[in-house]
């Protein structure tokens, strides 16, 4: 599984589908995983989920497009003028999710 975001959602769904098996690979556009936080926290979160087995890249460009394959999903991205590309059998994208802490109930 692609997790394209390495926020707070993203690594979220990573780690449960990492729990029931699957192989997940994080994908993240900044610097590093969790941009809210310090970055000796990012540091040790990502650490200890490449020791979980979950592959984490980092600073990896900007995602060109996402493409069907007869076994699942193919996402483009390019870096510094580079092509790549990450395919799996399903790509989750958790990029800009924010909760709605506007509704009346949570007031």
């Amino acid at each position: 599984m692609l997790v394209v975001g390495g926020g707070d959602t993203g690594l979220l769904v990573a780690s449960i589908f990492n729990a029931f098996g699957s192989r997940i690979q994080v994908l993240e556009a900044g610097p590093h995983i969790l941009p809210h936080a310090d970055a000796d926290v990012s540091a040790a979160v990502a650490a200890a989920l490449r020791e979980s087995s979950i592959v984490v890249q980092e600073n990896f460009g900007a995602i060109e497009s996402f493409e069907k394959t007869p076994t699942g999903v193919r996402m483009n991205f390019t870096k510094d003028g580079h092509r790549g590309s990450a395919k799996a059998m399903l790509a989750v994208v958790a990029v800009g999710w924010m909760a709605d802490t506007s509704s009346e109930h949570l007031r």
